[in-house]
């Protein structure tokens, strides 16, 4: 559509040029083409942008500015430390600035809220309400898989199933095909307790990306997790290490397992891994061990975080 509009555009470009610059000299030609050239950049930028706000559900975008920002952010999200959290939350603050209708920025921020919360930092639970928020505001602006999936997560941090359960069939509704939103799916089985369905599903999505690296990472982490509910503390093991990336989850939970298959100085490493990546790291501040549905489950988890040697409290 562009290719043909273009050809138009240049033609009648060209011929209103050449025709206000007849009587100049031939010195003047490179002049005129220059002239050409720009006007025809100049469509073909405006037309490459209204493709874009097509293509992402959006009638206009006042300021690509604050997309941009997202994006940014997306991909620092995909790092899950708490440095690189912070960094994406401050680039989602700033584009919501710009524009607070932007979506990719309501839902990275979310996302940044519900991981931190989850994995190092819960500040009291208002990460997890903050989470929620953006969610709902996404599905105020415009309703998607997105939107649903988060929301799951929110709904699972505060062990309401049933609200956590429809959420998810409502994103696998929309994008059957999704490989975060099935993997979505996994993490509930996980945290739901039912482990043979989250490796089932975990599996799934490592056999649809397997070139794309962060999400083979995270899904292999999951499924660590769910093999360490289920006391394969050495499976757990041999799968996080062939986990390329997220450090910082990597070492909390290969503590754990070091200390189930008694390994106490190993676990004791990756326990001082966690505390110099984050030096206020506290068991007490974290949802990961409170996610889990059966209680004696997330217990172990804590209980083996904290023979470790990470810190309970404040107090330790």
């Amino acid at each position: 559509e562009i290719s043909l509009g273009l050809v138009g555009s240049e033609m009648c470009i060209r011929d209103s040029v050449w025709a206000d610059r007849f009587d100049r000299s031939l010195d003047d030609e490179f002049a005129v083409q220059d002239e050409i050239t720009q006007r025809i950049s100049s469509i073909l930028t405006e037309r490459v942008w209204q493709d874009v706000a097509r293509n992402i559900g959006r009638k206009q975008l006042q300021d690509y500015t604050a997309y941009d920002y997202g994006t940014r952010a997306m991909e620092l999200l995909h790092r899950f430390d708490p440095d690189s959290m912070s960094q994406a939350q401050e680039l989602c603050l700033a584009g919501l600035a710009l524009d607070p209708d932007e979506k990719i920025c309501h839902i990275i921020m979310g996302y940044c809220c519900q991981i931190s919360a989850l994995f190092w930092d819960n500040q009291n639970g208002t990460l997890i309400a903050l989470a929620h928020h953006h969610a709902l505001r996404n599905d105020e602006i415009e309703s998607d898989s997105q939107s649903y999936r988060l929301l799951s997560r929110t709904h699972i941090a505060h062990q309401r199933w049933d609200e956590a359960w429809d959420c998810l069939q409502r994103a696998l509704r929309l994008d059957p095909n999704d490989g975060d939103i099935i993997g979505s799916r996994g993490t509930y089985h996980l945290f739901h307790g039912e482990y043979g369905e989250a490796v089932e599903w975990l599996d799934k999505v490592l056999e649809m990306h397997t070139d794309t690296p962060h999400t083979v990472d995270i899904m292999r982490y999951w499924k660590a997790l769910a093999l360490f509910a289920t006391t394969e503390y050495a499976a757990a093991t041999a799968l996080l290490r062939s986990i390329s990336g997220l450090d910082f989850l990597k070492a909390q939970l290969m503590a754990a397992c070091h200390v189930r298959l008694g390994e106490i100085d190993k676990a004791k490493t990756q326990a001082a891994e966690v505390l110099r990546i984050y030096p206020t790291f506290r068991l007490q501040n974290i949802n990961l061990w409170r996610n889990f549905r059966n209680q004696s489950d997330g217990q172990n988890l804590l209980e083996a975080l904290h023979e470790a040697d990470l810190p309970l409290s404040l107090i330790h």
